[in-house]
C-alpha cells in the first residue's frame, strides 16, 4: 500500500480505516488493475491505427494517448 493513500492530516483512525478496507479489497484491486491493463492496450492499438497518421493533429493524438496511459499506469501502481 502506497503512502499516497493516507496522508499525514489524517487522524489515527481514519489511517486504520483505510488500511483495512484496502487490505480486504484484494480481490476488486486486482480486477481493476486488469481493466486498467486492457484499457492501456487498447488505447495503445488505437494509437497505433494507419488513419492517425494523416491527421494534422497527430502529435496532439499521440500526447493525450501517451497522457492517457501515463494516468493507467499511476493508478495500476496505487492499487498494488
Amino acid at each position: 500500500m502506497k503512502s499516497t493513500w493516507v496522508s499525514t492530516s489524517m487522524d489515527a483512525e481514519r489511517k486504520e480505516e483505510i488500511k483495512k478496507a484496502f487490505t480486504a479489497s484484494t480481490v476488486i484491486r486486482s480486477r481493476l488493475k486488469e481493466i486498467a491493463a486492457h484499457k492501456q492496450i487498447s488505447a495503445v492499438k488505437a494509437c497505433q491505427s494507419k488513419n492517425l497518421y494523416d491527421s494534422p493533429n497527430w502529435a496532439l493524438l499521440q500526447a493525450d494517448s501517451r497522457g492517457y496511459e501515463r494516468a493507467l499506469e499511476e493508478i495500476k501502481s496505487l492499487l498494488d
